[in-house]
C-alpha cells in the first residue's frame, strides 16, 4: 500500500462509520451459488438432475445441468439420499427418520409418514411402489404403499446400515459400519451377515461401507472408509480389495462415499478430500482423476456412457463428459466460509477459508479468482506486511507463507498440531500466531523457527495484536485477555470479569483498546488493560472483529449480518444494514472501501460513494511514525578465538565423479568441494543454514544438494553458485536418484516423490497414493521406467513400477519384509534388498521376484550401479559394499563404518563421518583422513588461570592445556557418556572430579590422571542426565528426564532422589552456597529450592519459552536464560521473575554471574550479552564466530573468561578484578 493510500485508509473507514446508514455504497460482491453441503444426487435422464443436502437443501436441473432451481420439500432436516426412477416419480431420506416423495418431478413434495425417528442414510427401488430405506436404527424398512405404511425387516446387524441394493425380486445386500454386509435371498424378509467376507492385508483397518453399487446380479462393488472399494464378481459370495489409489491423511486414506458404474468396466468413485478414482477396466486400475476441490465428494451418478455428474460440501457440482476422467465445475461460488481477509495493496486483497480456500481480488474486491493451493484444512487467519509479504494460519497447525503477493504459498513449521486462530506480524520478521490449548507462538526470522511464548493451558486463543515491538494482547475463551509489556517474554492475565468467548480486539495506542465476542460483548478499556469496562451494543449476536480509527471512530462485525458502529469510542453503538444475514467473520479496509468476509463464502464491499463535509480529513490523518527503535547497545568485549573445528560440521553425504573431483555436505549449510582427489577441499557457500543431507552429481558441473523440509538446492557450474529449487515441497528427502542430468527423482516422506525431467527448470510431485512411510528409493532404467521400495501400512513392504516416469505407479509385488533398495544392473535384471539382509531378484522387469540366499547385506541405503554386472552399495553408518557379477555376490570393501560412501572405481573410494573425511586407494582396505576434524561440542571447562585449563563435554572428551590453548593434550578420548561438570576443591589442580551424563564420577588428585570414584553404580533411574553442578569437597547434584534431581553428598559412589515435583525433563542446575537454587526446564518450567534440594517447589515464570541454564548468584538475586534471548532475572528467591531485555534474538544456553549486578549469558550465533547493573541493561559484546556457545565461566584467579561451544570452541577475554565467589569455590567448571 502507498504511503498516500495509508492516509486514504482512516479517511475512508470513518467516512464509512460516519455515513453507513446513508451515503455508502453495499454490495454483496461474492456469494455461494448453494450454501448448503450436498449429500447425494440422482439423474434418471440426462436432462433431468436432482441434488440433495444440508437443511432439506434439493435442487432440480431440467436441461442437463445448465440451470438450477431449488425445490420446497417441506423439510429443513438434512437430506442424505434422494433416487428418482423417471423424470417425475422421487424418493429422499434424511435426519430423523424423515422421508419425502414425489410424483410430479418435484413440483410438490410430500412429508411421508415415517417407519423411525432414527437417521435414515440409503434408498432403493425397482418400482414405484416398492421402496427400501435403512439408517442408523438397524433395520430394514419397505413399503408398497408409497409410504402410507411400512413393513420392518430385522436385522442381524450391530451398527447402522448405510446402503442397500435389491439385485433381483430375491436377492439384495445392505451395507453398513464396522464392515456389516447383509444378505437377503428371500426378497428382504430375512437378512443375514455375510461373515468371513474377505480375507487380505495384515493390519487392515476395520471399514465402515458406505455404498453399494451392482451393474449386474452377480457383479458388483462396495465401497467406503479408508479408502476402501472392494468387488464381487460371484454375487457377493465373494470379495476382493481393489487399490483405489484414494490418497492417505495421517495413517489412513480418506473415505469414499459414493461409487457408481454405468456397466461392469466403468466406474466412479468420489471420497473426502475432493478425490475422484475413476476405472475403465473393472476396477483392475483405478486412476485419481482432478476434481479442483479439496472438500468432501459426497454423491457420484452416471447418466450415459461418458457422462457423469458429483457433488460435495459446500455446494460443489461436478460434471464430466469423459466417463470421470475429467471434470468440470457447475456450482461456481462454492460455499466456504471466509474466515479472514486483508487488503495487501489499494486494489489486491486476499481471503481464505475452508478446506485450504484462497482467494485474491484485484479490484477492490469486485471479482475473485480461487487459487489452487492444494491445502485442505482450513485456514483462519491471514496478515500482510507489504502488498509481496504474508502468512496465513489455521488447522492442525498450519503456518503457510507467501512472499509474492499470494500467489504461490511455502509451508513453515508452528503449532505442534494445535490448531491456530490468529495470527500478527509488525514487520517481515517478528510475528505472532495464537490458538487451541493456550498457544501463543513468536518468530523472530519471517517465520522459519516458532517458539512457544506460553505455557500450554485448556483455552482457546483467538486473536492476537500488537501495537508496537513490546506491547500486546491476546484474546479467546473463557474470557481471557493476556498482555504483555515485552514482546511476549512474558505474558500477564488481564481480569475482564467475563467468560464468554472473546474473538476480536483492536487497539489504538498502549491504553486504548477495544474486544468483542459472544453474546454481543463489547469491552473498553483506557488504561491498557489494566482495567476493562463493558459497552452496551444492544445485541445477542457474536461479535467477531473490531477495528478503531482513534478513540472514536469503530466499527464492529458479527453473526446474522450484524454490523455495528460508533463515534464516540463505544459509548454508543448504532446498528447499520450490512447487506446480508450471514455470519461475518471479518473486515478489512483499504483507500477503495471495506471487505468483509463470512458465512458462505460471502464477501460484501461498502464504499463510501461522498466523504462528508463536516469530517476534518486533515485531523484523521494517520499520527507520526513512531521513531525507530534505538540501536542495540553494543562493545568490544575482547573475545579471542583459541580453538575451533577446521570444519564445523558433521558431514552427512558425499559424491565422486571421478578420481579427482567430490563434494561432501553436512550440518549448518555446509558444502565442500575438492578438486585434487581429496588433498585439499574449499568451502562452498550454499547460501543456507540448515543441515544438508544428500549430495549427488552427475557431472563436474551438473549436482544437486537437498536438506530438511523439501530443501534442494541445485549447481550447474560445479557449486561455485546455488539456488534453491521446488520449495513449495514439503517432505523429507530419503534418497536421490539421477538418470542424467535432465532426469532427476526424489524419493521422499508421505509415499511421495518429486521429479524432473528438464534438469529442475519445472519440478512434478508424484504422489504414489500407495503409502503412509517414505519411498525409501527410487531406480530408473530410462527415462519412463522406474521402481520405487516402500513400507505397506502395518507389516511388510512393497516394490512399485512405474512405465511413465512416475505419473503412475503401480504396485509390482507384497512382501513380508520392507525393501531399503532396489536396482537393475539392465531394464529386465534387478534385485531388492531389505534392511534385514533378505534378497529379492528378478530376470523380467519385476514380472515375478524371487528369494535368494541371505547374505549381509543389511540396511543398504546408497546404490550405484558402474555396469551390467558391477555395483556398489553402503550402508547407513555402516560398510560399503561391491559385486562384479550381477548381484549374484557381494564383498565387503572396508572394515570400518562410516556415515556414507563414494567410490570413483573399485579402488578409488571417500567416506565422510562426523568431521572427518576419509580416503582409499585400495578398495577399503585402508583408509586415510583427508579432513580429521574435531566434532565434539564443549560444555564445561575449568581454568585455573589464563593459561592452565581443561575443556570437556560430548561424548566425554576430557581436553587440557598449559599454554593458554595453544596446544591441547587428550586425557579422556570421545566415545563415553557426555561430561556435565567438572570441579575442583582448591584454585590448583588438586582434588577434581568430572561428572558424566550417566551419573558416573572421575577423580583426579593432580589434573592429569583420572580414574572412576570406587564401587560407584550408574545413578538411580537409570536415565541419562542433561546437566550438573558440582560444588565443595565433591558434593554434586544432576538433573534429568521425567524431572530428575539427583544429589550426591560427597563425590562418593551414592547418590538419592531429590523430589523436584517436575515431569518434563530438566536442562540445568545451580544452587548457591546457603543452600538458595534452581532448576529449569521446557516451556518456562523453574523449580526452586531453600533447603539445598531437600524440598522443591514450582515458581511462576509467566513465559512459555524453553529455560535452558540459570545460575544463583545470591541468595536473593538469580538469573536464568533460553529460547529467543530471554532473560529471567529474581531479586526475591524466585517469587517473581522479571524477563531483561538481551537486545538478541539467539537462544541462550548459559548464564554466569560475577555478582548480583554483573553476568555474562552465551548462545547461539557466538552471541555474548553482559550486564553490569542487574540486567536493567544487556549489552551484546562482538565475538569472532557465529556458532553456538554453551558455557561461560572465569578463571580461579579473576583473570580471564572462558566460553566454549560447538565444533570444539574455545574463547577467552581479559578480565580484570578479583575472583568472584563462585570462581573461588571452583564450581565455575559446570556446564
Amino acid at each position: 500500500m502507498t504511503p498516500r493510500s495509508r492516509l486514504l485508509v482512516p479517511c475512508v473507514l470513518v467516512a464509512i462509520v460516519v455515513s453507513l446508514s446513508a451515503c455508502v455504497k453495499r454490495e454483496m460482491v461474492r456469494e455461494a451459488d448453494w450454501e448448503a453441503d450436498f449429500r447425494d444426487l440422482s439423474f434418471p435422464d440426462a436432462n433431468n438432475g436432482w441434488v440433495v443436502g444440508e437443511g432439506g437443501m434439493i435442487a432440480h436441473t431440467a436441461d442437463g445441468g445448465r440451470t438450477w432451481e431449488k425445490q420446497n420439500g417441506e423439510t429443513t432436516v438434512d437430506l442424505f439420499a434422494v433416487h428418482f426412477s423417471d423424470d417425475e416419480h422421487g424418493w429422499a431420506v434424511g435426519e430423523l427418520g424423515v422421508a419425502i416423495a414425489t410424483d410430479n418431478g418435484g413440483t410438490h413434495w410430500r412429508r411421508v409418514p415415517s417407519p423411525t425417528g432414527a437417521m435414515l442414510r440409503g434408498l432403493h427401488f425397482r418400482s414405484r411402489r416398492k421402496v427400501w430405506t435403512v439408517g442408523e436404527s438397524w433395520n430394514v424398512f419397505v413399503t408398497q404403499t408409497f409410504g402410507r405404511t411400512w413393513e420392518t425387516h430385522s436385522s442381524t446387524a450391530e451398527y447402522p446400515i448405510n446402503d442397500i441394493v435389491l439385485l433381483d425380486n430375491h436377492n439384495g445386500y445392505a451395507v453398513g459400519d464396522m464392515e456389516t454386509i447383509l444378505r437377503t435371498k428371500d426378497g428382504g424378509v430375512t437378512w443375514e451377515a455375510q461373515n468371513s467376507w474377505y480375507q487380505g492385508e495384515q493390519g487392515r483397518l476395520p471399514v465402515n461401507f458406505q455404498r453399494a453399487v451392482f451393474p449386474t446380479s452377480r457383479i458388483g462393488w462396495i465401497a467406503g472408509t479408508d479408502g476402501s472399494i472392494f468387488k464381487t464378481g460371484d454375487a457377493g459370495n465373494t470379495w476382493l480389495r481393489q487399490e483405489s489409489r484414494i490418497p492417505f491423511t495421517d495413517h489412513v486414506r480418506f473415505a469414499v462415499r459414493d461409487i457408481d458404474f454405468y456397466d461392469t468396466k466403468r466406474g466412479v468413485a468420489v471420497a473426502d478430500g475432493g478425490h475422484i478414482t475413476q476405472t475403465s477396466d473393472g476396477g483392475i486400475t483405478w486412476t485419481l482423476r482432478k476434481s479442483g476441490f479439496q472438500t468432501p465428494m459426497t454423491g457420484v451418478g452416471f447418466v450415459s456412457e461418458r457422462e457423469v455428474w458429483a457433488c460435495g460440501w459446500y455446494g460443489v457440482l461436478l460434471h464430466s463428459d469423459d466417463g470421470g476422467e475429467t471434470w468440470e465445475a457447475i456450482s461456481g461460488v462454492t460455499a466456504h466460509n471466509l474466515e479472514s481477509v486483508q487488503f495487501v495493496t489499494d486494489q489486491r486483497a486476499i481471503a481464505v477459508g475452508t478446506g485450504g480456500t484462497l482467494l485474491t481480488s484485484d479490484d477492490a474486491g469486485q471479482t475473485w479468482v480461487e487459487q489452487k493451493t492444494g491445502q485442505r484444512d482450513t485456514l483462519k487467519s491471514i496478515t500482510f506486511v507489504d502488498e509481496n509479504e504474508g502468512w496465513s494460519v489455521g488447522e492442525r497447525g498450519i503456518v503457510t507463507h507467501t512472499t509474492d503477493g499470494g500467489e504461490t504459498w511455502t509451508y513453515q513449521t508452528g503449532g505442534r498440531g494445535f490448531q491456530l486462530n490468529g495470527v500478527y506480524f509488525l514487520d517481515s520478521e517478528r510475528g505472532w500466531a495464537v490458538g487451541e490449548l493456550g498457544s501463543i507462538i513468536y518468530t523472530t526470522d519471517g517465520g522459519r523457527n516458532w517458539a512457544h511464548q506460553k505455557s500450554l493451558d485448556f483455552q482457546s486463543l483467538r486473536a492476537v495484536y500488537f501495537i508496537d515491538p513490546d506491547h500486546g494482547w491476546v484474546v479467546g475463551w473463557p474470557g481471557v485477555v493476556f498482555h504483555t509489556e515485552n514482546g511476549g517474554l512474558t505474558w500477564e492475565k488481564q481480569d475482564t470479569h467475563t467468560f464468554n468467548e472473546l474473538y476480536g480486539l483492536h487497539f489504538v495506542d498502549r491504553d486504548y483498546g477495544w474486544v468483542v465476542g459472544q453474546f454481543g460483548e463489547i469491552l473498553h478499556t483506557e488504561d491498557g488493560g489494566k482495567t476493562w469496562a463493558f459497552q452496551v451494543s444492544r445485541t445477542q449476536q457474536n461479535l467477531n472483529r473490531v477495528v478503531f480509527l482513534n478513540h472514536d471512530y469503530g466499527m464492529v462485525i458479527g453473526d446474522d449480518g450484524t454490523l455495528l458502529v460508533s463515534m464516540d469510542g463505544g459509548k454508543n453503538w448504532a446498528p447499520e444494514a450490512s447487506g446480508t444475514d450471514n455470519d461475518l467473520y471479518d473486515f478489512s479496509v483499504s483507500a477503495s472501501g471495506v471487505l468483509a468476509v463470512g458465512k458462505g463464502g460471502v464477501v460484501m464491499r461498502y464504499s463510501p460513494e461522498v466523504v462528508p463535509e463536516e469530517l476534518d480529513i486533515e485531523a484523521l490523518l494517520t499520527p507520526p511514525e513512531p521513531p525507530p527503535p534505538p540501536p542495540i547497545p553494543r562493545e568490544d568485549g575482547g573475545w579471542e578465538l583459541v580453538r575451533q573445528s577446521a570444519w564445523p560440521t558433521e558431514f552427512q553425504d558425499v559424491s565422486f565423479v571421478d578420481a579427482a573431483t567430490g563434494w561432501a555436505v553436512g550440518t549448518d549449510g555446509v558444502i565442500a568441494r575438492t578438486r585434487d582427489g581429496g588433498a585439499t577441499w574449499e568451502p562452498l557457500q550454499s547460501g543456507v543454514k540448515t543441515r544438508l543431507n544428500i549430495v549427488k552429481f552427475v557431472s563436474a558441473t551438473e549436482g544437486w544438494v537437498t536438506g530438511g523440509d523439501g530443501l534442494i538446492l541445485h549447481t550447474a557450474d560445479g557449486g561455485d553458485t546455488w539456488q534453491e529449487q521446488a520449495s513449495s515441497f514439503r517432505r523429507r528427502f530419503t534418497s536421490v536418484f539421477a538418470l542424467d542430468s535432465e532426469h532427476v527423482w526424489f524419493s521422499a516422506s508421505h509415499g511421495d516423490i518429486l521429479a524432473t525431467s528438464d534438469g529442475g527448470e519445472t519440478w512434478v510431485e508424484q504422489h504414489t497414493d500407495l503409502t503412509t512411510g517414505a519411498i525409501g528409493h527410487v531406480f530408473f532404467a530410462t527415462p519412463d521406467e522406474g521402481w520405487a521400495v516402500c513400507a505397506q501400512r502395518t507389516v511388510g513392504g512393497m516394490i512399485l513400477h512405474t512405465s511413465d516416469g512416475g505419473e503412475y505407479w503401480e504396485v509390482q509385488t507384497l512382501l513380508e519384509f520392507t525393501p531399503s533398495v532396489v536396482l537393475f544392473f539392465t531394464p529386465k535384471r534387478g534385485m531388492a534388498v531389505s534392511a534385514g539382509g533378505e534378497i529379492l531378484a528378478t530376470q523380467n522387469g519385476g514380472i515375478s521376484w524371487e528369494e535368494q540366499p541371505r547374505r549381509r547385506l543389511l540396511g543398504l541405503e546408497k546404490v550405484t550401479v558402474t555396469g551390467e554386472q558391477t555395483a556398489w552399495a553402503t550402508q547407513r553408518r555402516g560398510r560399503a559394499y561391491f559385486t562384479t557379477n550381477g548381484g549374484a555376490s557381494w564383498l565387503p570393501a572396508t572394515r570400518e563404518t562410516f556415515t556414507s560412501y563414494a567410490f570413483a572405481d573399485r579402488n578409488t573410494g571417500w567416506a565422510v563421518n562426523n568431521a572427518q573425511i576419509f580416503h582409499t586407494a585400495d578398495g577399503g582396505k585402508n583408509w586415510t583422513a583427508q579432513v580429521d576434524a574435531s566434532s565434539q561440542t564443549l560444555r564445561v571447562g575449568r581454568f585455573i588461570d589464563a593459561n592452565v585449563g581443561w575443556v570437556g563435554g560430548e561424548e566425554g572428551i576430557l581436553l587440557h592445556t598449559a599454554d593458554s590453548g595453544t596446544t591441547w593434550d587428550t586425557q579422556r578420548e570421545p566415545g563415553a557418556s557426555d561430561l556435565l561438570a567438572l570441579h575442583w576443591a582448591s584454585s590448583g589442580p588438586s582434588f577434581g572430579w568430572a561428572l558424566d551424563s550417566s551419573g558416573m564420577l572421575e577423580f583426579t588428585p593432580d589434573g592429569e590422571k583420572w580414574d572412576p570414584v570406587p564401587n560407584q553404580s550408574r545413578a538411580p533411574r537409570n536415565q541419562r542426565l542433561t546437566a550438573g553442578y558440582m560444588r565443595g569437597f565433591g558434593e554434586a547434584w544432576a538433573v534429568g528426564p521425567m524431572g530428575t534431581v539427583l544429589h550426591n553428598p560427597d563425590g562418593g559412589p551414592d547418590w538419592e532422589d531429590q523430589e523436584s515435583h517436575a515431569r518434563d525433563t530438566l536442562r540445568d542446575i545451580h544452587l548457591q552456597e546457603h543452600g538458595f537454587g534452581y532448576t529449569v526446564g521446557p516451556l518456562g518450567l523453574i523449580v526452586n529450592t531453600t533447603t539445598a534440594g531437600r524440598r522443591w517447589r514450582h515458581q511462576r515464570s509467566t513465559t512459555g519459552y524453553d529455560l535452558n541454564a540459570t545460575y544463583a548468584a545470591t541468595p536473593h538475586v538469580g538469573w536464568t536464560v533460553g529460547q529467543y534471548g530471554m532473560v529471567l532475572n529474581t531479586a526475591n528467591r524466585g517469587e517473581e521473575w522479571a524477563a531483561q531485555r538481551s537486545h538478541t534474538s539467539a537462544e541462550l544456553h548459559d548464564v554466569f554471574a560475577l555478582s548480583d549486578m554483573e553476568a555474562y549469558a552465551v548462545g547461539d550465533d557466538g552471541a555474548i550479552v553482559h550486564t553490569v547493573d542487574g540486567g536493567e541493561s544487556w549489552v551484546v559484546q562482538d565475538t569472532p564466530i557465529d556458532t553456538p556457545l554453551y558455557s561461560v565461566f572465569m578463571s580461579a584467579d579473576g583473570s580471564t573468561l572462558w566460553a566454549l561451544g560447538a565444533w570444539g570452541v574455545v574463547m577467552r577475554a581479559p578480565r580484570a578484578g578479583q575472583p568472584s565467589a563462585r570462581a573461588a569455590t571452583g564450581d565455575e567448571a559446570t556446564g
